[in-house]
């Protein structure tokens, strides 16, 4: 469940990224930790009610922690609102699916565990697959910058407008870096028409 509810709030965070062409960084495990605050609340409301403790405690910090990050993202901030909610409403809707006093084989465990292994195993495969393919992963900001206004200056339209790319990938959630994209442009054109 902490797993899913994680993928899906990440997977949920990128989906609004996407539609909204605004870039923000998504690190950590807060998606997932929202999921396990959900389904506590769920487990909660299923076993003791709306006014029980456990209940009440939830719902508290899940209101507390999306109400948190919708008021530093209004002071200037940048919290991943939408993987803490994606990973809520995941989280949420895997306790309400488990059925109560439920037990399963020592096989179906077996594979319910194997299947969680097989998961997180693709998934740390696909970062170390895009960590080793991508040629700008491993760099940090200055070091795609200084490769960017390296290309520039030895006229390698291609890699400089690649390079801005990277750039803007790790800036744009923080701010535009129109002074580099100008330079970029100015020489080598739009990056719509990449040589």
């Amino acid at each position: 469940m902490y797993l899913a509810a994680g993928a899906f709030g990440n997977l949920l965070s990128v989906t609004y990224g996407w539609i909204t062409r605004v870039a923000m960084p998504s690190v950590g495990a807060s998606g997932a930790i929202s999921g396990v605050i959900a389904a506590a609340l769920v487990v909660g409301w299923r076993v003791q009610g709306w006014r029980g403790p456990l209940t009440q405690a939830m719902a508290r910090w899940l209101g507390l922690l999306i109400a948190f990050g919708v008021m530093s993202n209004l002071s200037g901030a940048s919290i991943d609102n939408p993987a803490h909610i994606g990973g809520a409403l995941a989280g949420a809707t895997i306790a309400s699916m488990w059925r109560r006093g439920a037990s399963y084989s020592a096989i179906a465990e077996r594979l319910i565990l194997g299947g969680c292994g097989v998961v997180l195993t693709l998934c740390i495969g696909v970062v170390a697959l895009h960590d080793r393919t991508d040629p700008f992963a491993p760099m940090t900001l200055i070091e795609r910058t200084d490769f960017t206004r390296q290309a520039l200056r030895v006229g390698r339209c291609r890699d400089a407008q690649q390079g801005l790319g990277a750039v803007e990938r790790l800036r744009a959630w923080a701010a535009p870096v129109t002074s580099l994209r100008t330079q970029v442009e100015s020489m080598c054109g739009s990056m719509n028409k990449a040589p």
